[in-house]
């Protein structure tokens, strides 16, 4: 909590950020225990509690904070923190997908996509934002949405087409002969 003693508040926030960097590039290449990214996650939270209330308001301190909260899986206060923040930054595709990332994992599949359709609205050319409203159409057996969806992210980032083949929110859809028709098309 904040003391109200002099911290370079923009320190804090650069040095919360970075240990979220570390984790998110270890395990881009590594498995990180739970333990571990739990540490992490206490340790960038313990930053943002340092900052004072201005600071701690701010999108970005928000954002760093709802993605310690998604490293620990508390998918429900994550949600919360990471809403105030598109509230504040609604420019901010990372929000976004952190947002419907956290929204997915707390059961709320309808909410996940209304978050990123409203990303879209920001930036319609994204195309990760429209390869995640794939695989959340998937989840939701929607065999239209998810070959739309795949179909643009496709035409936008065609490395993504490596990502499908071992995508698990693809495998409700994985053996449906329409989807398996369009992506014979696509890819």
């Amino acid at each position: 909590m904040w003391d109200g003693r002099f911290v370079d508040q923009d320190f804090l926030i650069r040095e919360a950020d970075g240990y979220l960097d570390l984790v998110q590039s270890l395990s881009d290449r590594f498995p990180v225990q739970q333990s571990t990214s739990d540490r992490i996650a206490d340790k960038v939270l313990e930053r943002i509690d340092k900052l004072g209330p201005s600071y701690r308001s701010r999108p970005d301190a928000l954002h760093i904070e709802g993605n310690a909260l998604r490293l620990k899986q508390q998918f429900a206060e994550a949600i919360v923190v990471l809403e105030q923040s598109c509230e504040l930054e609604p420019k901010n595709l990372g929000v976004y997908i952190s947002l419907a990332w956290c929204q997915k994992r707390n059961d709320q599949l309808d909410d996940a996509i209304n978050t990123l359709k409203r990303a879209l609205v920001v930036d319609e050319l994204e195309p990760t934002i429209a390869y995640n409203l794939s695989c959340y159409y998937s989840l939701k057996q929607d065999v239209s949405q998810a070959v739309d969806y795949i179909a643009l992210a496709l035409a936008l980032e065609p490395a993504f087409r490596n990502l499908i083949g071992d995508e698990p929110d693809f495998d409700p859809v994985r053996d449906n002969p329409t989807f398996l028709e369009a992506i014979s098309v696509i890819c």
